[in-house]
């Protein structure tokens, strides 16, 4: 870029300026080529206040042109007094034509105590926005905090108050909103969290609660998580009302009992509706007992299974409508050595339907008499039956996950 044969071609001259105060230095480099100059401007200072204040001041200028330049200042003070209390003030001040944006914070921090406040004020109509946040320890293991914020637009100053505390075994919480000269517009957030846990157990429990009176908003909810080596499970329940609709409501229940073989499972809302699962299951050589009650929405199953090998007896029942109505049954018997029966049908109101029915017999004269019929659209059912009951494992194994 810089000719020997043409020193016009490329000249730029430069000049730094270093001046010294009592308190401080300024820098200050110009360049200049053809016809355009730039000047860089930077400078700090330290001044010693007589209330004991320490007060850091550092300045920076950049000059493209008379009507093209950027500055700005940060003034930092020191306001601390003893150990008890840290105080600082920091004020930065950005101006370019036109525009000038003013941001100033304090703080004052302590053991018990943190107090800030923060503004921004910007343009010859001092358009501002101020925060200011108030956080103190309480006794007993409690404490507040307090963020506002404030706006010209605002009819009154945004107010977000918290108070929580907590101990060995619980913490709780809450959060009040206030934005509005209406004391209905008030939001108030709350939630606890218990421990109850020993040894041996582990036991967790929550209550989370919302308030809001202008849209007439209620919220509550309960739940709670246990776990132990012989049984485990959750619950939750929920109420929720908003406006002019009823209050709703939504339940979820599992429960998994190792030592009586027993699992339980429950989901109701208003989306969804009820579904209900309750089963048990017992057994030793040679007795195998299982119960089962499920509910979906209005369809109601109730079934009971029997197995005894030593009587050579097996029998099952289920009713799939809560009167009756409908029921499926099975019957297995081998009443001494030459006789086997097996019976498998359905009741629909009044009609009987078979589905499997076999038979065995051997007669003195040594014939074996033997037949077995069927339903045809029986091996359809089955498919499905197994379907539903490997999602219901796999489900079950989810839970225990859990």
């Amino acid at each position: 870029m810089y000719h020997l044969q043409n020193r016009s071609h490329f000249n730029i001259t430069g000049q730094l300026d270093i001046i010294t105060t009592d308190v401080g230095e300024k820098y200050i480099l110009t360049a200049v080529h053809s016809n355009r100059t730039v000047k860089v401007q930077t400078g700090y200072s330290v001044i010693n206040h007589s209330d004991g204040n320490k007060e850091y001041q550092q300045q920076s200028r950049l000059d493209l042109s008379p009507k093209h330049w950027i500055e700005y200042d940060v003034s930092l003070i020191n306001k601390t007094r003893d150990e008890i209390f840290d105080a600082q003030q920091i004020v930065i001040s950005v101006i370019y034509p036109k525009r000038i944006f003013t941001g100033q914070g304090f703080y004052n921090i302590s053991d018990s105590i943190i107090s800030t406040d923060m503004s921004l004020v910007w343009d010859k109509d001092n358009k501002s926005v101020q925060a200011g946040l108030d956080w103190r320890r309480k006794p007993y293991r409690r404490e507040q905090l307090l963020f506002q914020i404030k706006h010209p637009s605002f009819e009154r100053d945004v107010s977000f108050y918290s108070e929580y505390g907590y101990n060995k075994s619980v913490i709780d919480g809450q959060l009040v909103v206030d934005y509005s000269l209406n004391p209905d517009q008030r939001l108030t957030l709350g939630g606890k969290i218990g421990d109850n846990s020993n040894r041996l157990t582990f036991n967790y429990t929550y209550n989370l609660w919302a308030q809001h009176n202008a849209t007439n908003l209620n919220l509550n909810s309960d739940g709670s998580f246990y776990w132990s080596p012989s049984d485990f499970g959750t619950s939750h329940f929920t109420s929720y009302q908003r406006s002019y609709l009823p209050t709703s409501t939504a339940e979820l229940l599992a429960r998994v009992d190792m030592d009586n073989n027993e699992i339980e499972l429950k989901k109701d809302n208003l989306a969804s509706g009820l579904f209900y699962f309750w089963g048990r299951y017992a057994g030793c050589y040679p007795l195998y007992t299982a119960n089962m009650t499920s509910v979906h929405e209005s369809n109601h199953s109730r079934g009971e299974f029997y197995a005894n090998f030593n009587e050579k007896l097996l029998y099952m029942n289920v009713n799939m409508t809560e009167d009756g109505s409908q029921s499926m049954h099975t019957y297995g018997n081998i009443p001494d050595a030459r006789n086997v029966r097996f019976n498998m049908w359905r009741h629909y109101d009044d009609r009987t339907v078979s589905d499997v029915s076999y038979y065995l017999s051997l007669n003195h004269s040594r014939l074996v008499t033997s037949a077995l019929r069927w339903r045809p659209q029986l091996m359809t059912d089955v498919q499905s039956l197994l379907s539903e009951s490997v999602h219901l494992s796999l489900l079950m194994k989810l839970y225990q996950k859990l």
